[in-house]
């Protein structure tokens, strides 16, 4: 057991700010901290998926990307355009030539359709044999494809909540959540 006043005598595991990447987001205190989990909600459409892989490819920490939503070559085409500020338009019609640009991203990705906690901890602890240290920053896209262990819909989100705040503590990752609309109890 520690005091509050030990912890501010001991070296910061998480806590510090990430670079800001949006000035306006930024000005408006909104940032994004080492061991937190932010989420992204918003409605079909609104770019939600576009932020989460600009913030993060902007960030260039090393991460794990969950894409649960989209399929390879959307998450391809918007990271190739972000890496070289080409159109999507122009990727597509010659995807070949962006591959090295892509492999350039600090972020290893995940393409399962609905990822349970297990597969969270698996893919997380394979990229920790694999690169010898935790992801830094960890995607999931999109939380309402997150499979949990409840059937109500408002439990199951209470589960997820422990799940990446067990997740955070454990790698002191930033875990950025996307989901389609706001998380709310059931009426």
């Amino acid at each position: 057991m520690r005091t509050l006043g030990s912890v501010a005598r001991r070296p910061q595991e998480t806590g510090a700010f990430l670079e800001p990447i949006f000035m306006p987001l930024e000005n408006a205190g909104i940032r994004l901290r080492e061991g937190t989990a932010p989420f992204i909600a918003g409605v079909a459409g609104s770019m939600k998926t576009g932020l989460a892989l600009y913030w993060v490819g902007r960030i260039n920490k090393p991460g794990l990307y969950f894409s649960a939503d989209s399929e390879p070559f959307e998450i391809f085409e918007r990271a190739a355009a972000m890496v070289t500020g080409d159109s999507m338009t122009k990727v597509r019609a010659n995807m070949p030539a962006y591959e090295a640009a892509v492999n350039g991203l600090n972020l290893r990705f995940v393409f399962e359709d609905s990822p349970t906690y297990k597969d969270l901890e698996l893919e997380v602890a394979a990229y920790a044999e694999v690169y010898g240290e935790w992801p830094k920053v960890i995607v999931i896209d999109n939380l309402l494809n997150l499979t949990g262990e409840n059937e109500s819909e408002w439990a199951a989100h209470r589960d997820h909540a422990r799940v990446i705040h067990k997740l955070t503590r454990i790698t002191k990752a930033t875990l950025i959540g996307r989901a389609e609309r706001p998380i709310l109890p059931e009426q």
